[in-house]
């Protein structure tokens, strides 16, 4: 395999911080086969005067109202010319100035697959990191409960040609019906490389405790969307067996109520419970 081109779309409103930790890990990559493209919701605070600053290491970048953010990203995915994307939204960044070159090398020598995924540190807003590592091999029981972080997977740009571009119908579960959906229809697209990608901040909407009931709604109507009934029966009792047992898993966890601004650690505890 050639050395891969790697698209890297971040979505940004008035986070004129987080954007500029976000450019500044991305030019400071050792690896430079990659385009960068921001996609920006029309922001107010000092947005246009950081892209200048900065224009010689963007590829491409528009500023104006979306529907959201997938309504961004598949603006981005519209743009990406690259083999492989990954989604950093703005105050998300490498690890390490080596991620990018570590990734296309593990692509190379591990050729075939469409989504390479890794491991993040999920950053609280007291600036507390909490290491995610995603099964080395995943299952439908892994989907039932969890899902991957976009920041740790290079997905290739094919699937959304082949899978169709996120879903606007959902406000915050558009990824995971896309993950979901591609796995069941080749799972063994999917390859998990031990590498940290990168840090992201874990107060984003997704995150926001108001929007756990609408996290937990969103699933419930993808499940129904491309689930089985066999399948669906099978998550049921997977359920019910854990919730019979959730006191002894959230002793594990010191504030019970985090688990919704934290629903990925949540839903990676519930799957390491149900696979025990």
């Amino acid at each position: 395999m050639t050395t891969p081109l790697f698209s890297i779309i971040t979505i940004n409103y008035n986070n004129h911080v987080g954007l500029e930790k976000t450019i500044a890990s991305v030019a400071g990559q050792s690896y430079t086969n990659y385009e960068f493209i921001i996609i920006d919701g029309g922001s107010t605070d000092d947005f246009s005067n950081l892209i200048k600053s900065n224009e010689n290491h963007i590829s491409y970048w528009c500023s104006e109202k979306d529907k959201g953010i997938y309504d961004a990203q598949n603006k981005g995915i519209a743009k990406a010319k690259g083999d492989f994307l990954i989604f950093m939204n703005s105050g998300d960044f490498f690890t390490t100035r080596t991620v990018l070159d570590n990734a296309a090398q593990f692509i190379i020598n591990n050729s075939g697959y469409k989504i390479y995924y890794g491991n993040t540190n999920l950053v609280e807003e007291d600036g507390v990191k909490r290491f995610l590592a995603p099964p080395k091999k995943l299952d439908l029981n892994f989907f039932f409960f969890a899902t991957l972080n976009h920041q740790s997977c290079f997905m290739h740009k094919d699937l959304f040609v082949k899978y169709g571009i996120y879903n606007l119908d959902y406000k915050i579960g558009a990824d995971y019906e896309f993950f979901l959906k591609v796995f069941l229809s080749e799972r063994q697209c999917y390859l998990y490389m031990d590498e940290l990608i990168c840090d992201y901040e874990n107060y984003g909407t997704s995150a926001n405790t108001k929007f756990f009931d609408l996290i937990v709604k969103e699933r419930a109507q993808i499940h129904q969307a491309l689930l089985s009934n066999e399948q669906l029966k099978r998550r049921e009792r997977l359920e019910i067996q854990m919730l019979g047992r959730k006191s002894s898993v959230f002793k594990k966890v010191p504030n019970s109520d985090r688990l919704k601004s934290l629903y990925d650690r949540f839903y990676y505890r519930w799957y390491k419970f149900i696979t025990k």
